[in-house]
């Protein structure tokens, strides 16, 4: 607040006391209060327009520290700040559920996944005919083997080359992975 925007008003509405000046008068715009701002009062106190000493006067006036109004804002300020507003909402909002969304994957394809799969579905095929042809291979090897059928022998001999076999193929997946 500038010393402009300071106003003495009479004290009372029939005040005298700047009769004559209607040339300087200058009206509150918010309580609508007429008088002198201070760079006219100072003037007029140079000039001895006043034959009361300053103080008498001064207790005779009502200060009224202005308001001025504001200037009304620019249109495309107005844009601005709500655009800047909304920007600065939306950063917020996802701030807040980044951790509820799956992250997004922006480099990996589908094509990938795809390939990805497929060969994790070959390896357990793979895996799953290795160690059922070991055990079919050795239950029939047995079954040729001795000279009468003994099935308990056959699928125990069976069961125990299909996990050696099983084993060394874990081995070899576990390495490549």
């Amino acid at each position: 607040m500038g010393l402009d925007e300071i106003i003495f008003a009479p004290g009372t509405e029939k005040s005298d006391l700047f009769q004559g000046l209607e040339k300087k008068i200058s009206v509150d715009h918010l309580t609508q209060k007429k008088g002198i701002n201070i760079d006219n009062f100072i003037s007029l106190a140079q000039q001895g327009y006043f034959k009361e000493p300053i103080h008498k006067v001064l207790g005779k006036c009502e200060i009224l520290l202005c308001s001025t109004p504001p200037p009304p804002r620019n249109a495309e300020l107005e844009k601005r700040i709500l655009k800047l507003k909304a920007e600065q909402a939306n950063a917020e909002y996802r701030s807040m559920t980044k951790s509820l969304l799956p992250p997004e994957r922006s480099r990996i394809s589908l094509r990938e996944d795809i390939h990805s799969v497929s060969s994790q579905i070959i390896a357990v095929i793979n895996f799953v005919l290795t160690v059922g042809g070991t055990f079919c291979f050795v239950y029939k090897a047995v079954e040729y083997a001795l000279p009468h059928e003994n099935i308990p022998a056959q699928v125990l001999m069976g069961i125990l080359a299909s996990i050696v076999v099983a084993l060394a193929d874990f081995y070899f997946l576990l390495q490549t992975v």
